[in-house]
């Protein structure tokens, strides 16, 4: 079992970022983000098989409202293979059901060649997308 499996196992994370309109109040936002983000679906609907670990909400101060809140739920099995098609149903039923740009992520390892033990992370692609990033050019 590799090093990097040890450390991170099927961990994955789905992102959520959600968009303000100038004239919406950010208040009410914060006090309502878990209807909001649908983190209150993911807390109540997401089968125990993917292992939520938590749920948070991000906030971004500037006076550029464009995805000025990011929630993150992490969960410590959702990328099991055996579970892939619950999982991509279960991310597409979410993001029916809200207002915000939603997507299944995982970490990626990245070894350095100096230290063959070490890894470091990045966030990684859409789990939800088997093909390759197209190049803008």
């Amino acid at each position: 079992m590799s090093l990097y499996f040890r450390k991170f196992g099927y961990r994955g994370y789905i992102f959520i970022a959600c968009k303000i309109l100038e004239d919406n109040d950010t208040r009410t936002f914060e006090t309502m983000w878990q209807g909001w983000t649908g983190a209150g679906f993911i807390r109540k609907k997401m089968p125990k098989q993917f292992g939520l670990v938590k749920i948070t909400l991000y906030k971004r101060y500037s006076d550029d409202k464009t995805f000025m809140y990011v929630c993150i739920a992490e969960c410590s099995n959702i990328l099991d293979p055996a579970l892939s098609v619950r999982v991509l149903q279960f991310v597409e039923a979410f993001r029916m059901r809200i207002s915000c740009y939603a997507a299944l992520y995982k970490v990626e390892s990245i070894r350095r060649a100096s230290d063959p033990e070490s890894y470091s992370t990045t966030s990684g692609s859409q789990a939800s997308d088997d093909r390759p990033p197209s190049s803008v050019g």
